[in-house]
């Protein structure tokens, strides 16, 4: 499950958007990983949990960065339109 987690924020493409929770997902998953070795498995299975939390949280925020910027990239077009609209707009003719 965690490795799924850890999978999904990177095709969100958190290590971009969320580099830091992404990192720490990837650590708890070690973690997670270097205790089942040690057959260690209540602390592999919290170290599991951590890492997908982790995960879940990175690719919240690489999702909520994209739409952020989404939001920026059409606001400055809705901006350059209606910019263009006033100035092409003609005059009403006066009798």
């Amino acid at each position: 499950m965690a490795s799924r987690a850890l999978a999904a924020a990177r095709a969100a493409d958190a290590p971009s958007w969320a580099a830091e929770e992404y990192r720490i997902a990837g650590q708890h998953l070690d973690q997670a990983q270097a205790a089942q070795a040690r057959h260690d498995y209540d602390v592999a299975a919290q170290m599991a949990r951590e890492s997908a939390a982790d995960s879940e949280l990175a690719t919240a925020k690489a999702r909520l960065g994209k739409a952020r910027d989404a939001v920026a990239r059409l606001t400055r077009e809705n901006a350059n339109l209606d910019s263009d609209l006033s100035h092409s707009a003609t005059p009403e003719l006066q009798p």
